[in-house]
This record gives structure tokens, sequence and C-alpha cells, in this order.
């Protein structure tokens, strides 16, 4: 037969069933880790190892006329999205024989396939069963225990009713065995239930009863459901006294007052015996946080990009001669924490909030301007690192203060003061700062033995640690259960207004890059005056962007700089003609790189030597013909213009080489103008000798 013998039916073996179907001895290693990857799985309902190595007892499903087993639990931590439930069973089957008998045998490692199914529900008024919450079957391959070893395993005579030489030698426990015990992992994440602190946990398997249409005395019918002695070491049996049943079976209801009922699920009180020895389900639950995985993300907050950098009221202010690396830096208000919910924080939330905390932990960090002259006062930065559950977990302080005599102290803590006037102390071994300039405040969180624990540290300008403090170790601050990664920084208390802050960084080197800015408008200069020897030309450089605090100036002929030339204006020397001018002008500011722009050429056109005048030619009388002779320029123009005048005025249509005297003239005095033109020089006029007409 594979079946166990059918135990202890009556009511009047209540006292032996505690005392026989509640031993067991077992072959098991600790329960298998959680089904997700999510490092923040938390296990919230286990017992002690020693529980799953020596299950302390078992009840079969068949013998007791149980359908469905279970118990109220509450569940520990604060991760509530279900993961894995995990069930230890106890076999008896062999494959052939009795596991009383000495005729049991099994074959190395087998098995037979069988469906288990967890249940859990949420607990009604007055711890009833309330409505299932998450549901699973697996087919399970159930061990079936190893062959009987008569020559190893020696009978007790003790135990009339066991024969211990139908059992098998379990090396792992150094002693004869009764059952093979194995633990069965139900993988939940994927429904994505939320469970509530307080369940009904709960596991069936379908046996020869209730119409199941199962043999009697398969090996299903040797099941156990392993049963812990004591009391779970995460999370709780809520009465240790009672246990769930579906069953007909009134055994399994010691109280007088309450009945069995099959096909209905209920509590069962009177299950306490034996000295108070607990009896529930050996079940094991993990859960993932319900947040979701959100690792920090590296984040640097210099300012440079044309806002606050996500730091809540400060004002942002552009100053690279004041700032700590960069351009920018920002000024924070006056703030306390009395203040907070009608004018809001000083907050910098970095890249958004992390609710799974790095493998290696994370460094975050901020500069402080401690200027030795301010007025006596103190602010006070911390870092808040947020839960796997999205809430505060634990916030870390500095506490930074003047005495209004040139000294700064620095300390650390874990609270604010949070009533007027809002001075914290400053702790353990503080720092004193006595010049002024540019510190960060480092805080580097990390795990040690599972706990959360941070290292504040103060450094100079130059990175150089001036001193550090190790705060944590609370037994709160589970990593990676409960600790999460980043929540934000915030300036909870300060009494300077316009305090200096900058580079506000994540996960990232803090910049120590000086100051680069660019000019947004920087228009090409022009030049004024005419471009002749002996003229002053002038520089215009417009209208820049921002306004610079200089100008230098660097005149050129034809691309090469002119000696001494490098004011905004320039006389132009015979040395140009025939030459091209220009000014290049360089603009420059305090921490902006400097900026040359260059005007468009000029040219400076060359000049002719002065001819003689010509001479007028023809006879100085109404109706002849007048000429004159091209002066000797050289050398030769491109082309030569005349003008004929009469008494110095253009006479009208008169552009010919030659001129007929007209009667109009008679006693005029008539000349001719020449204009000479050539490329790459000044225009050349020259008047003819004037003759009376007659």
């Amino acid at each position: 037969m594979h079946q166990r013998g059918n135990r202890l039916r009556s009511r009047a073996a209540i006292g032996g069933l505690a005392a026989a179907v509640m031993l067991a001895t077992s072959l098991i290693a600790t329960p298998a880790g959680a089904a997700t990857d999510d490092p923040r799985v938390d296990t919230v309902y286990q017992f002690a190892t020693d529980q799953y190595t020596d299950p302390g007892g078992h009840l079969n499903l068949q013998t007791r006329s149980i359908a469905e087993l279970g118990d109220r639990i509450t569940l520990a931590g604060e991760a509530r999205t279900l993961d894995t439930i995990q069930v230890t069973l106890q076999s008896f089957a062999c494959q052939t024989g009795g596991w009383n008998n000495e005729n049991c045998t099994s074959a190395a490692n087998a098995s037979f396939s069988h469906p288990v199914t967890v249940n859990v529900y949420a607990v009604g008024a007055g711890g009833a069963v309330g409505d299932l919450l998450a549901t699973l079957t697996r087919q399970v391959n159930i061990r079936y225990r190893p062959s009987s070893q008569p020559g190893t395993c020696v009978d007790n005579p003790d135990t009339s009713f066991y024969v211990e030489s139908a059992w098998w030698y379990d090396a792992a426990r150094g002693r004869c065995v009764a059952n093979y015990v194995q633990t069965v992992t139900f993988d939940l994440h994927n429904q994505g239930v939320e469970l509530p602190t307080e369940v009904i946990a709960a596991v069936t398997f379908p046996t020869s009863r209730f119409g199941s249409g199962l043999a009697v005395g398969g090996p299903w019918d040797s099941i156990d459901v392993s049963m812990a002695d004591e009391a779970p070491v995460r999370g709780t049996n809520v009465s240790q006294g009672v246990l769930y049943f579906d069953s007909n079976d009134d055994v399994n209801f010691p109280a007088e007052d309450e009945t069995p009922e099959l096909g209905v699920f209920k509590a069962a009180s009177g299950w306490q015996f034996d000295n108070n020895n607990y009896r529930t389900p050996l079940i094991t639950i993990t859960a993932t946080p319900q947040t979701d995985r959100v690792l920090p993300a590296t984040f640097v907050g210099g300012f440079e990009q044309g806002t606050s950098a996500g730091l809540g009221l400060v004002t942002r202010q552009n100053d690279g001669l004041l700032a700590s690396s960069g351009c920018w830096y920002a000024e924070a208000p006056v703030t306390n924490y009395g203040t907070h919910n009608g004018t809001g924080t000083v907050t910098m939330a970095y890249g958004g909030y992390a609710t799974e905390f790095p493998s290696g932990g994370y460094t975050t960090s901020a500069d402080f301007y401690l200027d030795a002259d301010a007025a006596s006062g103190q602010f006070t930065w911390a870092h808040a690192v947020n839960g796997t559950d999205g809430q505060l977990q634990r916030s870390f302080m500095f506490y930074a203060g003047a005495d209004g005599s040139g000294t700064w102290t620095v300390g650390t803590g874990l609270t604010a003061a949070t009533t007027a006037p809002y001075r914290s102390n400053y702790g353990t071994s503080p720092l004193f700062i006595e010049e002024s300039g540019w510190y960060t405040l480092r805080h580097r969180l990390y795990a040690q033995g599972g706990l959360l624990y941070a290292d504040l540290s103060v450094l100079d300008d130059s990175g150089a640690v001036l001193d550090t403090w190790t705060l944590g170790g609370n037994s709160q601050d589970l990593v990676p259960t409960l600790v999460g990664g980043n929540r934000y920084g915030w300036l909870i208390n300060n009494s300077y207004a316009g305090l200096r802050m900058d580079n506000v960084v994540l996960g990232a080197p803090r910049p120590t890059n000086a100051c680069v800015q660019t000019f947004t408008t920087a228009p090409t200069p022009t030049i004024t005056g005419v471009p002749k020897a002996g003229v002053i030309l002038r520089a215009q450089t417009g209208d820049w962007a921002p306004e610079p605090s200089e100008f230098a100036y660097q005149w050129m002929r034809n691309g090469v700089p002119i000696a001494g030339a490098t004011a905004a204006s320039y006389k132009v020397s015979s040395k140009d003609r025939g030459k091209k001018l220009r000014v290049d002008v360089t603009a420059s500011r305090p921490t902006f790189v400097d900026r040359e722009v260059r005007s468009a050429p000029l040219y400076v056109p060359k000049v002719w030597a002065t001819p003689d005048r010509p001479p007028l030619k023809g006879t100085a009388a109404v109706g002849s013909r007048l000429s004159t002779v091209v002066p000797a320029w050289s050398p030769k123009p491109d082309t030569v213009a005349y003008q004929w005048m009469r008494d110095g005025r253009p006479i009208w249509g008169a552009k010919s080489s030659t001129y007929v005297v007209k009667k109009a003239d008679r006693g005029h005095l008539i000349k001719v103008r020449i204009t000479a033109k050539k490329t790459g020089y000044i225009k050349s006029v020259v008047f003819s000798k004037a003759r009376t007409m007659s």
C-alpha cells in the first residue's frame, strides 16, 4: 500500500495527533529564492532555517479528510506585490510497498506528477475567509521516498506503531527517516497581486477523497503538508491555536461550538497543544514593493543650462568670478522648517526619485560658499533617501553655521531643528573653517551588512577631504528590501539670504571647469571716412551682447598688420594707396572667450601725378572749332571724358573732344574740363587754359 495508515481519526486521539502526526524528519534545503529578478524582493513570511531542514510536523490531507489547509498570517516588511509562495511537502509514497513496511522500494530519484494549488485569501470580518486574492496550480514532480534500508535502520522497541527498519537513512540528517521532504515554489509575480498585510495562505491538492476520481492508496494519498512547531521569524501567525480547513471531519474542529462543513474553508480553533507548540503550515511568501524599479539617475545641476536645475526657490546668477565652477550659480533664500508649507522648500529631486538601491551605492554632493565675514547663523543641507515603497526612508544632514567672528562650524546628524531659531547641534567632532571659499558637502551612500550607511564629507575647492563622519546602520534601513535610492537634497533651514550654492550632483564627478562664455551678438565692424591719404578713418563696433568690457583694434594693410595702428581710428597715408585697409576688432569680457570680428576691406585708390594744363587750340571766334591736347597722364587712362565750360559752368551737351563756338559764347571765357579714369586710381580732372571768345 502506498498510503499511510488511517491514523488518529477520533476526537479522543487529539493528544496523540500532536505527539505522532506532528513528528517528522526531513531532507530539504533552505527555500529557493524569489521568482523575479527584482533585488528588492523581500521574504515577508518565513520560518527559521532549521524548520525547513527539519520540519516540526506534518498533516496528511487524505487521512484527515482535508480538502484545503491554511492559516491566517501577518506579513512583515513593506513589500506587498506577491512574488512567490513556497510550500514544504513530505512524501511517504513508495513506488512499491508501504512507507512503514520493509518492502518499500523506489528507484533512485523516481517521482510522480501531481497538481498542487496555493491560494491567498483576504481576511474577512471576525477572521472569516474573505475574497480569493491569488491562486496558482502547478504540476509538481513529487519524489517517492527512497527504498527501505533494513540493514541500516533498526526498529525502536519503544515505538510499536512505527517500523523503523522500513525507513531509509538520511545522510544529511544523520538518522533514519520515513519520508522525503521537498519545497515547491509557486511563481506568482506576473499576476501583479497587491497583498494586504494580513492574509490567509492555504494549500490544496486532490486525494482519493471527495470525489476526485483518484484511486485509494495512490501516491497522492501519501503527500503531507509540513507543519512548523515554532513561530515564524518573518511575519506572524495571527492565532497560534487556529487553523483553517475545508473538511468534513469534526476531528479537525476541536472546539465544541465549531463544526466541519465540506466545501467551506473556515477557521478551526483549539489547535494549541503540547506546551503551546505552534501548529501552522510551513509556507514561505516573498513579495516585491508596489513601486516600479527605478535606479538613481546621473544628474549634474550646475545651473549652466538656463534654469535653476530643479532646485526650487533659488535665484540663478551669472557671474563666473563668483561661481564654484562654470559661469552660473544659485542664491538660496532664507527658509526654515516652519515656512515650508507656506512658501515651499529649496529642494533638488535630481533626476527623479529612485526606488532601487544600486549594488555599489551612490554619491551626491553640493557646493556652498562659506564667507568668513558672514553674520551669525546656520543652514542645514540634507540628502533624503527614498524607500522602496516610494516614501521617505532616512535623511542624512550637514549643519553649517558661522559665529559672526570669522569661523564656520560644520557637523552632521540625522535630525533637524523644527522650531525657532532653527539651529541644530553640530554633533560630535565638528569641523571648523576660517577661510572663505567654496566647500563641497558630499554624501556617499552604501550598504554594509545589509544596512544603509552614509559617509558625510567636507571637501575644499581643490577636492581635498577635510573631514568625514559615518552615519547609519539603523536596523530599519534594510538594503535592498526597504531602502530605495535617492529621494532629494533639501535645504531644511537657512538663515542666510542669498546663500550661494552650486554643483548639486548625483552619480557624477563634481564639475571643476572654469567659466567659459561666448558673446551672443558680435556684429561686423564698419569703417567710416574717405579712403584717401590724410583722411582719418574710424572703426564702428556696433551693438554687442552682452556688452564687452573693452575692444582691441588692429588696422591691416593688404592683410598685414600696420605697425602701431591699434586705435579705434586710423589716418590714411600715402603708403596705403593701391592697398586694401581693414580693421580687426577683438572684444573681451571677464569669463568670456575673446571674440574677433573683421570689417569689410576698404580700397585706397592710387593717385596720378597732376599733368600740365593743356592749351586750347583754334580761333576764339563764333563758328570756329576749338580743341585741346589730352594731358600726359601716366599710366594711360582707361577712359577720358570732356566737358566744355562757359565762365566756369558746364555747357549743356558739350562733351566732345572739340567744340564749335556759339553766338552765346561771344565775350565769355571758354575752357574744357578733362576727366581721366583708370581702375585702381582716383579720377584725375584737368582744365585747359581759358580763352575769351569774340
